[in-house]
């Protein structure tokens, strides 16, 4: 290529950041092509989203019209009793969380019940669209502490869910999904707004 030894050096530093090889020392090392981590790299453009300045409400909304859209074509996929069980586990898994008082935990079984949805599509491209909209959400949820009432709604809204999709009513299941989207991202700005004015007043 007609550079110097330090700008190759340079080059393959910079690829090993970004995840796109990986340098392996010793009698066979060298700089091979790393196999792509999905959630490296979300969390790459995670990063760089957060500085783009995307709000909760633009991530909501994604989100919102991206499960709406999974589920209503979701006959396409081949839905099965697998995926209902999976689903069904999830949120069984959530629900013990809450009682055990693990809200962490609650918080991301939550996600990965929607996460397990987008998978459903076998689309690598669906998948990765959620899972980033999915990790530059859970900051936002992280810093909001739910009511009770919050917590039980959203898993009601899971039971609900998994009852239609299981008897195929897809259209149904698609936009109470997106009811309980918005309703769960207006509780969370509501009760991020009233956590930021109580600090302000203490």
């Amino acid at each position: 290529f007609g550079v110097s030894r330090v700008t190759v050096r340079e080059a393959i530093r910079s690829l090993e950041q970004l995840g796109v090889v990986e340098v392996r020392r010793g009698n066979t090392g060298g700089a091979y092509i790393k196999k792509v981590n999905m959630d490296e790299l979300v969390q790459q453009i995670a990063n760089a989203l957060c500085i783009a300045g995307v709000t909760f409400q633009h991530l909501a909304e994604a989100r919102e019209l991206l499960e709406e859209m999974i589920i209503s074509k979701l006959a396409l996929f081949n839905l099965n009793s697998k995926h209902i069980q999976r689903l069904k586990k999830l949120n069984e898994m959530a629900k013990k969380h809450y009682k055990e008082g693990k809200n962490r935990e609650r918080l991301l079984t939550n996600f990965k019940f929607h996460g397990a949805i987008a998978e459903i599509t076998r689309n690598p491209l669906i998948v990765f669209m959620h899972k980033l909209i999915s990790k530059l959400s859970i900051g936002f949820f992280e810093n909001v502490v739910p009511s009770d009432g919050m917590i039980q709604n959203t898993l009601k809204y899971h039971d609900e869910l998994i009852n239609l999709l299981e008897k195929g009513d897809f259209v149904k299941a698609s936009l109470l999904c997106s009811r309980h989207i918005k309703e769960v991202s207006a509780d969370i700005l509501a009760k991020s707004k009233q956590q930021i004015s109580n600090k302000s007043l203490s």
